[in-house]
């Protein structure tokens, strides 16, 4: 995996941490609950298509730079 897939999977990994308190415990079901973690657009919330492709997002983890990613703090 290169680092332009690994800034990818770890990006889409946080998102789905933040969803993971609001279960259900089996994967389909969690999915059925938060179908958009399916779109493939949906770090384009979150990134600029120029951050995304640029040098250092390939190199490296970049944080987002149009919003950031929901917290993963537990919630009250």
């Amino acid at each position: 995996m290169d680092a332009f897939e690994s800034l990818m999977t770890e990006a889409w990994t946080r998102l789905v941490a933040h969803h993971v308190p609001d279960g259900p415990a089996d994967f389909a079901g969690f999915l059925e609950r938060h179908p958009r973690l399916l779109d493939k657009r949906l770090l384009m919330g979150h990134y600029s298509a120029a951050r995304l492709a640029s040098d250092e997002a390939r190199r490296s983890w970049l944080a987002p730079d149009l919003a950031p990613f929901p917290t993963t703090e537990p919630r009250p």
